[in-house]
């Protein structure tokens, strides 16, 4: 055993198993909450208290890290390990508190599924936690927890194409609606004219050019077109437009003439 004239702070190891019980008991209460749907607001509130002991542990971490000389292993490693049991469960409360903002009240594709999985995987990560010190044994609980992880891994994939499959569904019903209510509209705009056209009109045209102000008024409108009621306001025939007088007087031909000769042209 090597001898160490400044011994290293043991006190990380109860730290971080507390964080792991901590994690763990949040996994269990959330597959409770899971299966006594829906979700009472005490338990929720429960998680919540749980996570701020989560923090305080982090914090503690970070204190002891600042007065210690020799650590067990590197900081940056310590601090890395403290801040990961930690979002463990602040994912775990923030699942929770989506269940209750949402009022589930049946169960989820996969989630009693994927909640058991981490319960699990929790559990098993307090004893490997608890082997830190001394480090031995633990590649097995390394082994067994990274199954679990593949299987949640599985789980989630087979739940994701689930959700996909209906999205499709759900995605081909809307354009079909889409598509159904374009061919509608177009169906309205060439609606049959009524056979008698009030007796207005004496044939089929489609020009307001010789036509009445009535007459223009009282033509037929399809349903999806928009009326030019402003054109009642403007002069439809070119004849009615009035012309800009010229500025300069049109030269006469006789211009600079004698009378006579001018007379005579004329």
């Amino acid at each position: 055993m090597a001898f160490r004239i400044i011994p290293r702070d043991e006190g990380f190891f109860p730290l971080f198993g507390e964080a792991a019980t901590i994690a763990h008991e949040c996994a269990a209460r959330l597959v409770g909450i899971l299966h006594s749907l829906p979700p009472a607001e005490a338990e929720v509130d429960a998680l919540l208290v749980a996570e701020r002991k989560a923090d305080e542990v982090v914090r503690e971490v970070n204190r002891r890290l600042e007065r210690s000389l020799v650590t067990p292993f590197d900081r940056e490693d310590i601090q890395l390990l403290a801040t990961s049991l930690d979002d463990v469960t602040d994912e775990i409360f923030a699942a929770a508190d989506l269940v209750y903002l949402h009022r589930v009240t049946a169960e989820l594709p996969g989630l009693f599924e994927l909640a058991d999985i981490l319960e699990q995987i929790t559990k098993s990560n307090v004893a490997l936690v608890g082997r830190l010190s001394s480090m031995r044994g633990i590649s097995d609980m390394v082994d067994a927890i990274d199954q679990l992880e593949s299987s949640a891994d599985k789980v989630f994939r087979r739940v994701t194409g689930e959700l996909l499959d209906a999205r499709e569904t759900v995605v081909g019903r809307v354009h079909r609606r889409l598509d159904h209510a374009q061919r509608e509209r177009a169906h309205r705009e060439h609606l049959a004219a009524p056979v008698h056209r009030l007796d207005l009109e004496v044939g089929e045209r489609h020009d307001g050019v010789h036509e009445s102000h009535v007459e223009r008024l009282l033509r037929v409108v399809l349903p999806a077109q928009v009326p030019d009621l402003a054109g009642l306001l403007l002069a439809h025939d070119a004849r009615q437009v009035a012309r800009a007088q010229p500025a300069v007087e049109r030269p006469h031909l006789g211009a600079g003439l004698p009378k006579e000769i001018g007379r005579a042209h004329v």
